[in-house]
């Protein structure tokens, strides 16, 4: 009788937060995910390294997109490049545009393999997040989609324009979630942002890498969230829809749930995850 093969090694998982999101607003889904083997990651964006308290100047979030994208792929450097490990880029929401712009032709799997080399990105995943081509930056989605008065109106602004907060968390992020001292958490939990990273695209970023845009080349799937407040389904199909002008097939889940998916759809991610990983993603 024939010895079965070894168990294909699981990937490493790179989790992406969004716009005022650290990785504690995460812990049930990297839990989820450790728990099922994989080794996860969820580095804290600098743009979110700031405090949920209001910050007197803009100095306070003096960091922007970029700093954002540069942090990002060092971690995906430390990961592929020294350790050389395969990579599923887990991405939610403001997390989508960094993690695309991230990730260089070099470190992609495919690229790693026609070099001989091990490990790579071998998928990305969107979590209601912004897929962007590399000439849009998330304002353009929300300008395009006619939303401005109401993003406007739904986020505080300090006084000198530098960082930003939403006025109502719950409602926007979580407004499902059916325990109350969790969803309360995920509001305690915000930090202020810089709004001025949600109007800078992947072509004005420093380091971009020759219009390498990932998704053209490396496997995505783009996770809908039919009750979504903060990227609302209406953004996502016009995303979608234009990625799609590219000739570019994007594998779609549908889950009837809010911005905060992580939180309220784990085990569905995780079946996601495992999913991918089992049919190559984690090759």
């Amino acid at each position: 009788m024939a010895t079965p093969p070894p168990p294909q090694e699981k990937p490493t998982i790179v989790l992406v937060s969004g716009a005022w999101c650290v990785p504690a607003h995460y812990s049930a889904l990297t839990h989820a995910l450790s728990t099922a083997g994989f080794r996860v990651h969820a580095p804290t964006n600098p743009t979110c390294g700031g405090t949920s308290a209001r910050p007197a100047t803009a100095a306070a979030v003096a960091v922007s997109y970029a700093d954002d994208v540069r942090h990002l792929r060092a971690v995906l450097a430390e990961r592929v490049e020294a350790a050389g490990e395969s990579v599923v880029l887990v991405m939610h929401s403001y997390g989508g545009a960094i993690g695309t712009a991230a990730v260089p032709r070099s470190l992609t799997a495919a690229a790693r393999r026609a070099r001989g080399l091990p490990g790579g990105v071998t998928h990305l995943v969107y979590l209601c997040a912004y897929l962007l081509p590399r000439h849009w930056c998330p304002m353009d989605v929300v300008r395009q989609a006619g939303a401005l008065q109401l993003l406007a109106d739904e986020v505080e602004v300090a006084a000198d324009g530098g960082a930003c907060m939403l006025k109502h968390p719950v409602e926007a992020l979580c407004h499902d979630l059916e325990d109350p001292a969790e969803r309360q958490r995920q509001a305690d939990l915000l930090v202020w942002f810089p709004p001025a990273a949600l109007g800078v695209k992947a072509s004005d970023c420093d380091g971009d890498d020759g219009g390498f845009e990932a998704w053209r080349e490396v496997p995505a799937t783009y996770v809908r969230t039919t009750e979504d407040r903060c990227v609302p389904p209406a953004y996502q199909e016009l995303m979608l829809k234009e990625v799609e002008k590219s000739g570019v097939e994007i594998r779609q889940l549908s889950l009837q749930t809010s911005h905060a998916v992580y939180a309220t759809k784990t085990q569905e991610i995780v079946k996601l995850v495992e999913e991918i990983s089992g049919s190559g993603g984690g090759k």
